[in-house]
């Protein structure tokens, strides 16, 4: 006698979750008899990203994106710090879209991003770059979203708004 396998479908949710998390490690020696001059330097890269999608299927896609890059190097010759910042940005984007028809989306979308650290000019500079959510960039559009297969998107924004905060210190 033959049993017939039964193989049961999972059936997935409207939400989709992902997340990445990567952690890099690197060193650089500049001999003092290289003739183009450099430092020696350590580094070290931390990058987070996670997605929260939603997707009915029918009428309702909303994409949700978060990014975190955090890097810092210790350079030989800088008097003034043992760690300075070499990469710091944080992204939130979000984009909701309402079938149109087709592959059309009316959608709108929101970009936020900024930095946490400080970060100066160069070794041993006093003059700071970055600040603690200095700057600030936030962008808004409303408009029409074209979708090919989730793979690929192209957003036309007639109405958009851009903001840029920067906290100057004088």
């Amino acid at each position: 006698r033959y049993r017939r396998l039964i193989v049961r479908r999972e059936k997935l949710g409207p939400w989709l979750r992902k997340g990445t998390a990567l952690l890099q490690f690197s060193q650089n020696y500049v001999s003092s008899n290289w003739y183009q001059g450099g430092n020696s330097n350590i580094a070290i890269l931390g990058i987070l990203t996670g997605q929260l999608n939603y997707d009915d299927k029918k009428y309702i896609q909303w994409e949700n994106c978060g990014e975190w890059h955090i890097g810092f190097n210790s350079i030989a010759g800088d008097s003034l710090r043992m760690l300075s910042t070499n990469d710091d940005v944080f992204k939130i984007n979000s984009k909701l879209g309402i079938k149109a028809g087709g592959n059309w989306f009316y959608s709108g979308t929101v970009d936020f991003s900024t930095e946490f650290f400080n970060s100066y000019n160069g070794i041993n500079s006093t003059v700071m770059k970055t600040s603690f959510l200095t700057p600030v960039r936030l962008n808004i559009g409303v408009g029409l979203d074209y979708k090919y297969k989730k793979v690929f998107s192209i957003m036309l924004a007639p109405v958009s708004y851009k903001y840029i905060y920067v906290n100057e210190r004088k």
